[in-house]
């Protein structure tokens, strides 16, 4: 996978930035579902693009896209 291709990639699984900030904690580390999960799609993606030649990459992506919408919204709720 091209450096472009890599980099086109990781602009669709990317969370959008939450609204409110989290307030910082000193000594514990912020954790954010959306984030961590867009992360882990990311090396899930390349994962089965390589594996399955019948992938289909566009219908991940927009599934990816759903569920990240959703973990930050529960993020901003506080879930």
């Amino acid at each position: 996978m091209s450096s472009e291709e890599q980099e086109e990639q990781e602009e669709r699984v990317e969370p959008e930035e939450p609204e409110e900030q989290q307030e910082a904690v000193p000594g514990k580390v912020a954790r954010n579902p959306a984030t961590e999960f867009a992360t882990f799609c990311a090396a899930e993606r390349e994962r089965r693009s390589n594996a399955d030649p019948d992938f289909d990459a566009e219908v991940f992506d927009e599934a990816v896209q759903l569920i990240v919408h959703k973990l930050q919204a529960l993020n901003a709720e506080g879930f």
